[in-house]
């Protein structure tokens, strides 16, 4: 913990503080306003827990993808106050929020606002904008990168005049699922925040990886990721997200239990959504033969909530940019991923007359527009392919550690690349090339969706797990003869 940042050298952060305590000391109503994904229903929890802990009259809210959607929205903004809200504090968004929160100073209600977000030209009127990159010129804190949960760790940890590190669990949650970089003051805090959930992980936590069949004590980041990062967003994607924020800040293991349950029957609703629209959409770009570099396919009635997966999955598959949109007749919304190298963000931002609505960052982004700008929006992602010369950009070049052979696969070794974790986002697990000189007992597991198998060394056998690779089966069934693996 000594090595964390002094949370003191954020912008914003002493007017900040000072605002929040004079609503304390005065017992003012404040609300904690969230975003629908883990990094915002943990950027909630945690900034809910700092307040309540110092005794603020305090409640939350995270707005429903479906109807209120991301960031500030000025009718929810209207009922809060309405209801006697005086002072606003957003986590996880906010930046964007110059017009709802000017409107909100006009009714004499103050807003405090803790984000991470791309900085947009006009910053809202606040009392205080929390961001580690102001200000813009030469930003104070020494760290860019933090998740949404990070700054409100930060603004927690300013509050107690000490690290919050209760909360520091719910710090690493949000900064690995939100896919930030794993370096620096990051790094501390998924290292921290493992080490504490295996320890003694929260009973929300623990419960959602008592159903998954995993346990604490091997929890790492990867297990975030593919663990209880989906099953967390699976909340936002399909249901009430407050739920997520509830069973976050349980601290009833029964109670625990029982919502975990419901996150579960909403994970597999989920998965059985991404796999339907996934194959749609497949077939979709197969059908229209398409020979556009960046892949757009619009459907009908496709759930909203899984719409940035299927993107992803169609990049993998296709190693195309895409843009997944749902329909309903006379409007298109959905997601878009890219891949490295292209930015898709800019030359949408450049044509935002084609949206009703629209933001991202270079890798990713969100939209609703018109069903029939569909076509311009093609056009101008072709012309952007031919700006940027995607043409020319392939996949990413795999960058292989060393060379090992079968006597290096022993727990010493495992416990000694540990230490170079936790493995993330800038910070990958290393790639090792390995001598096979055959391939046994090649099977699927998991409904199909991986390999396994036994590769045979000169050294001895070893068990191998091809997650997502279920298309190489025949491949390897085939194989005959030695190759090089890469393994991490």
């Amino acid at each position: 913990m000594e090595a964390l940042y002094d949370p003191a050298e954020l912008a914003g952060m002493d007017a900040a503080i000072a605002r929040l305590m004079q609503a304390i000391e005065s017992g003012e109503s404040i609300v904690v306003y969230g975003d629908y994904d883990v990094d915002g229903m943990t950027s909630t929890a945690i900034m809910f827990w700092a307040l309540e802990i110092m005794g603020a009259q305090v409640d939350y809210f995270v707005p429903s993808r479906f109807e209120q959607g991301y960031g500030p929205n000025l009718a929810k903004y209207q009922e809060l106050a309405a209801n006697g809200m005086q002072l606003l504090v957003t986590v996880d968004n906010g930046v964007t929020g110059a017009d709802e929160i000017a409107w909100l100073k006009s009714q004499g209600i103050d807003t405090i606002v803790t984000d991470h977000h791309e900085l947009p030209e006009q910053l809202p009127d606040a009392v205080a904008v929390v961001h580690p990159r102001l200000p813009r010129e030469a930003p104070s804190y020494p760290f860019g990168d933090l998740s949404g949960a990070g700054v409100a760790f930060k603004v927690a940890s300013a509050l107690l005049e000490a690290p919050a590190d209760e909360v520091i669990d719910l710090a690493a949650l949000g900064t690995v699922a939100d896919i930030m970089p794993l370096v620096d003051e990051n790094r501390i805090i998924v290292a921290q925040g493992l080490m504490a959930m295996r320890e003694d992980a929260r009973p929300g936590v623990a419960a959602i990886l008592s159903i998954a069949g995993k346990n604490p004590e091997d929890l790492d980041a990867m297990s975030i990721g593919f663990t209880v990062g989906p099953r967390l967003n699976a909340i936002g994607r399909l249901d009430n997200p407050m739920l997520g924020v509830q069973l976050l800040l349980s601290d009833e293991p029964e109670e625990a239990e029982t919502l975990a349950q419901q996150v579960e029957t909403l994970n597999q609703e989920r998965q059985m959504l991404v796999e339907d629209v996934t194959n749609a959409a497949t077939q979709m770009l197969t059908d229209q033969a398409t020979t556009h570099a960046v892949n757009v396919v619009v459907g009908e009635g496709w759930h909203e909530g899984v719409l940035g997966i299927v993107a992803s999955r169609l990049v993998d598959a296709t190693g195309k940019p895409s843009i997944v949109l749902s329909s309903d007749g006379t409007q298109a919304k959905g997601s878009a991923r890219s891949i490295d190298g292209f930015d898709l963000f800019t030359p949408l931002d450049q044509h935002r007359e084609l949206f009703t609505a629209f933001g991202g960052h270079a890798g990713a982004a969100g939209m609703t527009l018109p069903l029939d700008n569909v076509g311009q929006l093609q056009t101008v992602l072709d012309e952007a392919a031919v700006a940027q010369n995607l043409s020319e950009k392939g996949k990413s070049d795999l960058s292989i550690l060393s060379q090992m052979d079968g006597s290096d696969f022993k727990r010493e070794t495992f416990e000694t690349l540990q230490m170079l974790g936790p493995f993330g986002e800038a910070n990958p697990e290393p790639i090792f090339e390995i001598n096979v000189s055959a391939v046994q007992q090649v099977k699927t597991m998991s409904d199909g969706k991986h390999i396994r198998f036994t590769a045979v060394t000169d050294q001895g056998n070893l068990p191998v797990i091809g997650f997502g690779l279920e298309r190489l089966l025949t491949n390897y069934r085939a194989i005959s003869k030695r190759l090089n693996s890469l393994v991490r």
